[in-house]
């Protein structure tokens, strides 16, 4: 047995087989490490990965077969010395052995395996891989030495340089390697002439390549540039290598920047330079671009007083901006000022808080951000803004410090001056002799100065918070609601009112405010400044009364009075019609009728109410109308008149006023239209929408809701009708809301007016179904609105997500994913012991090959739903590959472990699935202290159940072709027939060509199944009674690769297997599916060829009927030579078909 540790890669599109490599390697060395691979690129793509010390190859596999792994492996430089050994069933093949040695083998292993001669030839190989090791060591010092001298070329240049100089050691590589690099290579000869290029110099430059082949250097660059491109080949002869940039003249006349960069070439005592060419048209703008990006940097920095800085732990080296020097008033030639002239740059306070950032963000990487007070030259302080953080390399490690500086000291001045402002302010609002009042939005104090406070006699606390409206005398309430929308739509007012003080007096108040905005434009709260003016108003009312007319004019805003004649003719107008309607009263007075200002498509219907209101001398009541004014635009007018009548009762004309409406009517429509638009967007919104009223007791507190709006899609929800709930209590609907977490927070923001989201919220047990949620509850005043999103879909669909993540989607079981978790969850003290069960369905891919995929994946659910039987509840169970299971058994032995694993085989002998009884290999390991890896635990399993594999799988894979050639023959009755004849003639050739007994009986099983792979073959297609079409001979033509995998998994039938596979091979290499010749074929194949050729022409078919046995032989003796092997049918013509009436057939 060998201990020392090493790594073998066995690969074979056969599972079964790579099981048995696997056991056998084990078993003769115990310490290796095995690595499988169930394809050709698989294992190439592991052997990259791993570096194995031997390599096991298969020669047939799918896709990339062994010798095109062999081949690959042998061309890559990295690979190339691993030992190779074919395994293979191929005993005699000569030519497939030639082959394996010309791709690079180094050994071979018939199948079936012999485990000596496996040992022999790995131990063989291990001492080959040490010499190819020792080998591969040399010859890489060798590469150090040659790399060491090359160094001295320049980095950007180095690869492709290096590639350049292998051209004179490999030249098979160069075309490759010209048409890889992106750029434009070339090989000149020593006087300027071009002799090799690569792709991309014609691609790039727009010549053929036959231009390319009379072009020298002259002719590529203008005379400024051919004198730098000569310098720079006379550098590569004299130096060794030469680099240039130069202007390269295009095919189109247009010219292209480019890099040159060469070496000399001694080739047959003939001197060259070769190098590489590269477009820097892009390089140079990016270079121009950056340099401008840099100085405008730059120059920002200086307009911004912006300073810059960097330290280098690894130097020690600080670096300042220009800047940085500027501000602090050193001088920008000098190196930045030591640490203890630092200090002196700043107060000790603000030295203080530097220091202690500094050593933070050194040590931890912690960020900082500063305001600094410093120390000038000429005793003035200043301050600066500071900001610094760590610099971190790619392991994480701080390497460094980076920050910037500004000098804030104006504005630290205009700060210091804003604070003293605003002090100044706050002494003027508290002793202003005016009262002070701020609002927000809805109308309640936010502030008040103590001389409104002295005016009315309440607290400030009795006030911040209160609504405006809930101090004015009740007769102004209803106008101030208004009147407050206005103020906020116009951004000012002017008022007077009537507040109530504390001790129950009114006093009227003149009020004048505007609106504060904050910076985007939106609504800050209000300013107003009021002042006492009882006693002037007292003393005013006397003059108004006394003077109707001006009485009438001042009580109302942007109305104006008129008077007209019974014609209509205005005989007065006051001044403010010129607010309104841009005239003044002289252009109007005597010159105009009240109707000409109205438009021209509405004057007639205006004329004729009015003057039908004229004729019953009636009096104008809110009589709305249009106006146009002097600049063309239309205005709203409500009409107030009455009439003036003579002494005789005569109308002499009207008196009366016209208010400006229009912004009232403005908002009234963006009103209307508003509230159209969300009743519109509510009820076609798939998310739900409700507005609750809170219903309180008489000390406050919130005891239900009731409906004040719903939409459809929560009529939807809530199976409730949207108009018939209006008004209805929540409670009396939906009771169970009561018990409910959402209720609450309904009350919560009710009650603080503070807006709730809740996620994720499970309303089934309140709903008319089971639905989950997302709730928006906000504050509408004294309402609460709640947006309501169904996600229950998306809640299902992270369930189902969650479940296939963790379970196999075929068995139902945990994934190996989920098992993986489990491991690390299980794998605790307190579970030991800790045992696993490690289950493989034997003949799982027989299956799949023979029967189908669907039957592979019912065995597969069989085995499942038997392990799953088989286990306790508390036993977790995984599918962790194709054909593969776990069981981890918390806090059970290995007694406990071993009576589950038997009882799983022993239930799996009794299922069958598609007449395939299941077969189930187990291993199992137990670990009992936590000293023991688990992972140790898997592998011993593992090894176990390989171990009992290895012992099962012969049986089961004997029973399975039986099956298969019996339902091959249920399939149809005609291959039954067509198998039993073609059986007997191969027996009888076999014999008649003297072969041993044992090669006899060989061929009367050969010729029985050499049809087995048309298990895979359609039915209907088996069983057409006319001729095939293309594409079905082409289905039917698969059927001998089909049964070369089905047999080749069973040693009993693996040379059998390779008879199969090309039975329908041509003596003339014209055959399938391989094209094999002559000899190349097996001898079995070549009999099986001859038999089932001659039944088939003597067999009646549905389209036609069989031929004559003369004509058959007539057929045979055609093709021998072409199609089949001369000395067969010469045999079988000669000496079995005379005989054929005595052969049982």
């Amino acid at each position: 047995m060998e201990n020392r540790k090493i790594k073998i890669l066995a690969v074979d599109d056969n599972r079964d087989n790579l099981v048995t490599l696997k056991a056998l390697i084990m078993d003769a060395f115990s310490e290796a490490v095995v690595l499988t691979a169930l394809s050709g690129k698989q294992g190439f793509d592991l052997a990259e990965a791993e570096d194995p010390d031997v390599i096991l190859l298969d020669i047939i596999m799918p896709g990339m077969d062994g010798f095109e792994v062999c081949t690959r492996l042998k061309s890559n430089n990295e690979l190339r010395d691993i030992p190779v050994v074919f395994v293979t069933a191929l005993k005699g093949d000569k030519e497939n052995r030639v082959k394996a040695l010309e791709c690079g083998a180094e050994a071979f292993l018939s199948k079936p395996i012999d485990e000596s001669e496996l040992t022999a030839q790995v131990r063989a190989m291990l001492k080959i891989r040490a010499a190819n090791i020792k080998k591969r060591d040399e010859k890489e010092f060798l590469a150090a030495l040659v790399e060491e001298k090359t160094r001295e070329l320049k980095d950007s240049n180095s690869k492709t340089l290096q590639l350049l100089e292998d051209l004179k050691k490999e030249q098979t590589l160069i075309k490759a390697i010209f048409d890889s690099i992106p750029g434009y290579l070339y090989v000149y000869d020593e006087n300027g002439k071009l002799i090799k290029w690569n792709k991309n110099h014609e691609t790039m430059t727009g010549f053929s390549a036959e231009e390319l082949s009379h072009m020298t250097l002259e002719k590529w660059f203008d005379q400024e540039d051919i004198l730098k491109v000569n310098t720079a080949v006379h550098d590569v002869f004299e130096k060794g290598y030469g680099e240039v940039e130069a202007q390269l003249i295009l095919k189109n006349g247009e010219k292209m920047l480019t890099r040159s960069s060469g070496v000399p070439l001694v080739l047959d005592g003939h001197k060259y330079f070769t190098g590489i060419g590269v477009d820097i048209t892009e390089i140079k703008k990016t270079e121009i671009q950056l340099k401008q990006y840099m100085d405008d940097l730059l120059e920002s920095q200086r307009i911004a007083r912006l300073g810059t800085w960097r330290l280098d732990f690894a130097t020690n080296q600080v670096v300042w901006s220009e800047e940085l020097y500027k501000m602090y008033g050193f001088d920008p030639s000098s190196p930045p000022p030591p640490y203890t002239e630092y200090m002196k740059l700043f107060t000790p306070a603000s030295w203080d808080n530097l220091s202690t950032a500094l050593e933070l963000t050194s040590t931890v990487g912690t960020p900082y951000e500063l305001e600094l007070e410093t120390l000038s030259k000429d005793g003035l302080n200043g301050w600066i803004w500071v900001r610094g953080e760590a610099i971190i390399d790619s392991n994480g490690n701080i390497v460094g410090l980076r920050g910037a500086a500004r000098d804030i000291t104006a504005y630290k001045k205009v700060q210091n001056e804003l604070k003293q402002s605003e002090e100044k302010f706050q002494l003027l609002f508290e002793k202003a002799p005016l009262g002070y009042l701020a609002l927000d939005s809805e109308g309640c104090f936010i502030e008040v100065n103590q001389k409104w406070l002295d005016t009315f006699g309440y607290t400030k606390e009795e006030v911040i918070g209160t609504w405006l409206g809930d101090l004015l005398c009740p007769e102004y309430v209803d106008a101030f609601r208004q009147r407050f929308q206005l103020f906020k739509a116009q951004g000012f007012i002017q008022s007077e009112v009537e507040i109530l003080s504390k001790d129950g007096r009114r006093i009227l108040i003149a009020f004048e405010g505007k609106i504060a905005y904050e910076a985007n434009g939106t609504f800050k709260q209000t300013h107003g400044i009021m002042r006492d003016i009882t006693d002037q108003r007292k003393a005013e009312k006397a003059l108004i009364e006394s003077e109707e007319r001006y009485r009438q004019l001042s009580q109302q805003t942007r109305t104006f009075t008129w008077e007209v004649d019974e014609q209509g003719l205005y005989t007065f107008v006051d001044h403010l019609i010129e607010e309104v309607l841009g005239y003044r009263p002289e252009e109007l007075i005597q010159k105009k009728h009240f109707y000409d200002l109205c438009p021209e498509e509405e004057r007639e219907d205006l004329k004729l109410t009015a003057f039908d209101i004229f004729e019953r001398k009636d009096l104008f009541r809110d009589m709305e109308n249009k106006s146009l004014t002097k600049t063309g635009d239309m205005v709203v007018l409500s009409t107030d008149g009455f009439p003036i009548l003579n002494d005789d009762g005569s109308l002499r004309g009207y008196r009366g006023s016209d208010t400006d409406v229009t912004a009232r009517k403005q908002t009234e429509e963006a009103l209307r239209k508003s509230e159209e638009r969300f009743r519109v967007a509510q009820e076609i919104s798939p998310d739900g929408f409700t507005i609750l009223h809170p219903v309180r007791n008489e000390t406050g507190e919130i005891i239900d809701f009731t409906f004040v709006y719903e939409n459809q899609a929560v009529a939807r929800f809530n199976q409730t009708d949207t108009q018939k709930v209006i008004g209805k209590r929540l409670l009396d609907l939906f009771p169970a809301h009561s018990e409910t977490s959402f209720y609450e927070t309904y009350k919560h923001v009710a009650n603080t007016g503070n807006s709730q989201i809740l996620e994720d919220v499970n309303v089934g047990e309140v709903a008319s179904r089971p639905i989950w949620l997302r709730l928006v509850v906000v504050s509408m005043g004294e309402d609460i609105a709640i947006a309501a999103q169904d996600i229950t879909e998306r809640k299902k669909a992270e369930e189902k997500l969650l479940y296939l993540s963790n379970h196999d989607h075929l068995t139902g079981l945990y994934n190996r994913r989920f098992f993986e978790i489990m491991l690390n969850n299980l794998d605790t003290k307190e579970n030991l012991p800790l045992s696993i069960i490690m289950c493989d369905v034997n003949g799982l891919k027989l299956v799949n090959d023979s029967f189908g995929h669907d039957s592979g994946d019912a065995l597969l659910k069989k085995a499942a739903e038997t392990i799953k039987k088989s286990c306790r509840e508390k036993d977790f169970i995984a599918r962790i590959g194709g054909d593969e299971f776990a069981i981890l058994l918390p806090k059970t032995s290995a007694q406990e472990s071993s009576e589950i694993a038997n009882h799983i085989n022993k239930m799996a002998f009794k299922e069958k699935v598609s007449n395939v009884e299941l077969s189930i290999s187990s291993g199992y390991d137990t670990k009992t202290t936590d000293k023991q890896s688990l992972i140790e635990i898997i592998a011993n399993a593992e090894n176990h159940m390989y171990r009992h594999k290895l012992y099962e799988r012969s049986s089961i894979r004997s029973k399975t072709i039986d099956l298969i050639m019996n339902t091959l023959f249920e399939k149809s009755k005609r291959e039954a027939a067509h198998s039993n004849r073609v059986g007997s003639i191969c027996q009888a050739i076999a014999s008649k060509m003297n072969l041993d007994k044992d090669a006899i009986n060989q061929m009367k099983i050969a010729g029985l199944i050499h049809d087995i792979g048309k298990i895979g073959i359609d039915e209907k297609i088996l069983n057409k009674p006319g001729n095939l079409t293309i594409d079905e001979k082409s289905e039917i033509e698969r059927h001998p690769e089909i049964g070369w995998r089905l047999l080749s998994s069973t040693n009993e039938f693996s040379e059998l297997a390779q008879f199969v596979l090309n039975h329908h091979e041509k003596w003339d290499g014209s055959g399938y599916p391989n094209g094999l010749k002559g000899e190349a074929i097996q001898l079995g194949a070549r009999i099986i060829a001859v038999a089932d050729a001659y039944d088939a022409m003597t067999s009646d078919r549905s389209y036609r009927k069989g031929l004559s046995k003369e004509e058959a032989i007539k057929e045979l003796t055609r093709c021998s030579g072409s199609q089949f092997d001369p000395n067969i049918v010469k045999v079988f013509v000669n000496r079995v078909l005379p005989f054929i009436g005595v052969i049982d057939i």
